[in-house]
């Protein structure tokens, strides 16, 4: 079978193409099975910032809340420097708070 050099290529890509399709459709399952797991994790904020409300007085529980919220914002690390959270960072601002 005598192939032609445009021919060869388009052979070359189009199993590229499916070995491509197929990491991204693994990643994706996967995806999946995890799902669940990190919608939980909005759930458990949720609850938190409930906690503060239910054991903190009116008063105070504004600014204990918007010091555990912004905690969480602070272990956010940009897209940019890789993503991820950084715990220590959020705990350390949120550590903040009780310093005043």
């Amino acid at each position: 079978m005598n192939l032609t050099k445009s021919q060869l290529k388009e052979i070359i890509k189009e199993e590229l193409l499916k070995e491509q399709d197929s990491a991204a459709d693994k990643d994706m399952k996967a995806a999946k099975k995890l799902e669940l797991k990190l919608a939980k994790i909005y759930s458990m904020v949720n609850d938190n910032v409930k906690l503060i409300d239910r054991n903190i007085s009116s008063f105070n529980a504004p600014g204990l809340r918007a010091a555990f919220l912004d905690g969480l914002r602070a272990g956010l690390k940009p897209v940019s420097a890789g993503g991820g959270f950084d715990a220590r960072a959020a705990q350390k601002r949120f550590g903040d708070y009780f310093k005043r």
